[in-house]
């Protein structure tokens, strides 16, 4: 069996440093590992080749549930259910749309390496199966597309999409059981945007979907080198930091800020640790002892909470 992890990989084993020692050690090359991935070269006749192409497919959180396998001239494409995100992806749309999606890709680099590629399913309907017959190789456009296709959460530049660009897109999904809506009016692109926010607040408040998504969060390169998959920090515009120190992190959630959005105070999901900003210099804290009460009101409560969760284990 092959898939994005081992293909470049052979073993290894992960050393665990001190946040001192990482910030000293050599950054493992992220780089030129996301550049051999997306070597645009021509692929070969084997499972090996074939299959980086095909692991170069959209799928959700970058888990890449794909099995790959070849017998002789069939290459069979089976669901990974271990590498699935159920809290996100609750029936599985995910895993079996990014299914045909690899399959594509491969077969678009089986016609490439002079293969042309009948692809169908197996009896059984769980998997998809790509015959390869012999012919002459036939690079499609479509092909020369997969190693730039990316995923990316960083901020846009603002700047509108030409108009050609897309009528281009519509034209593209102007296929059987597929629409596209192109929306450009600023007033619906702001409730858009309301609804992407609302729904986003809903997903991020339940643990299941939070702890899920934290398994698949790759916090510094080296952890991305590691595992080739996941969603490394870096491509959102976020910091890398040493995985044990981003995973406590995220942990964290925000208790308190001020109307304008500054952040005053953070609490650990489960444990009881907790952070306040409090500056007792500041002008109006010290009034009528305001400082010490907001700082016993802190400590009451982390004991209170350490004190339910004890009960908690001990029940």
């Amino acid at each position: 069996m092959f898939s994005r992890r081992n293909i470049l990989i052979g073993g290894g084993a992960a050393v665990v440093v001190g946040g001192a020692a990482w910030a000293l050690a050599p950054r493992p090359d992220y780089a030129g590992l996301a550049a051999a991935i997306r070597d645009p070269g021509p692929p070969e006749d084997d499972l090996a080749s074939l299959a980086r192409y095909a692991t170069l497919a959209a799928n959700s959180h970058n888990t890449q549930p794909w099995r790959f396998s070849r017998e002789g001239d069939r290459i069979a494409i089976a669901p990974d259910m271990a590498r699935a995100t159920p809290a996100a992806d609750v029936n599985s749309h995910h895993v079996y749309a990014s299914l045909g999606c690899a399959a594509e890709n491969l077969a678009l680099a089986a016609a490439a390496a002079g293969r042309p590629p009948e692809t169908g399913y197996s009896a059984d309907g769980e998997h998809v199966e790509i015959d390869l017959a012999s012919g002459a190789a036939a690079r499609d456009p479509l092909f020369d597309a997969i190693t730039r296709r990316q995923s990316t959460r960083s901020l846009y530049d603002g700047k509108p999409v030409p108009a050609d660009d897309l009528k281009m897109i519509e034209q593209a999904a102007t296929l059987s059981g597929a629409r596209v809506l192109v929306v450009t009016d600023e007033k619906k692109i702001a409730d858009v945007l309301e609804m992407l926010i609302a729904a986003n607040t809903t997903q991020l408040g339940d643990p299941a979907f939070r702890a899920e998504l934290k398994h698949w969060l790759r916090f510094g390169p080296r952890k991305a080198v590691e595992t080739r998959d996941g969603l490394y920090a870096a491509c959102s515009g976020n910091p890398t930091l040493p995985d044990w120190l981003g995973r406590s992190i995220f942990d964290f959630v925000v208790t308190a800020e001020t109307e304008d959005g500054v952040v005053m105070g953070i609490e650990h999901e489960s444990e009881p640790v907790a952070a306040v900003q409090f500056h007792p210099e500041s002008i109006m804290t010290l009034g009528g002892n305001a400082g010490m009460r907001m700082i016993e009101n802190v400590v009451a409560h982390l004991a209170d909470h350490k004190a339910r969760r004890n009960k908690g284990a001990a029940a």
